[in-house]
């Protein structure tokens, strides 16, 4: 069972407002929460909205703060557009966004066709340059230690995390890198 350590309400935080993508489950659900728990007005996005209404009410559930969910496949760029332009709209204004939308295919590689490559890259890498591109300077990519060796069974996921180091290497010669924070 996934538990949210405690955190204080108030903080540098509170406030803004957070889009985590790849909210409803693992990683993003517990980025969601922790954001929620310090005080950002936070949007889950993901592809199933039966997982994300359940995300939601997790997160509500362990943090005492509601949380808006958007359904979106960040492989869609005109859906993640959408999807940061209604939070923005809905918050007056967008702060943070997580780029963190994933899969992960576990099987060795012997046994994968192209299409377990595609689908890491079209969702990892793909989702996050489409979140990058829409979101830009508001943003936090997430990478991996999988990006920077090979993970045993894990390659496609391995491969798609390593494009996205660099596109965050990348990313920080952009002036929002270099801008001071408000």
């Amino acid at each position: 069972m996934m538990t949210v350590a405690p955190t204080p309400r108030r903080s540098e935080l509170d406030g803004l407002s957070a889009l985590v993508t790849g909210g409803s489950r693992g990683l993003g659900l517990l980025l969601a929460a922790r954001l929620a728990r310090r005080g950002c007005r936070v949007t889950m996005a993901a592809r199933d909205e039966e997982e994300l209404r359940r995300g939601a009410a997790w997160v509500e559930q362990k943090t005492g703060t509601s949380v808006a969910t958007a359904v979106c496949d960040v492989r869609d760029r005109g859906a993640v557009e959408s999807a940061v332009r209604r939070t923005g709209d809905r918050h007056g204004g967008l702060d943070i966004v997580v780029a963190n939308a994933g899969v992960i295919q576990v099987a060795p590689v012997a046994s994968l066709d192209s299409g377990a490559f595609e689908d890491a890259m079209d969702t990892i890498f793909g989702g996050t340059v489409n979140t990058a591109l829409a979101a830009l300077p508001r943003l936090c990519l997430i990478g991996s230690v999988g990006g920077l060796l090979a993970v045993p069974h894990l390659l496609p996921y391995s491969c798609a995390k390593a494009a996205v180091g660099a596109l965050g290497e990348g990313r920080c010669t952009h002036e929002a890198c270099t801008a001071p924070a408000r």
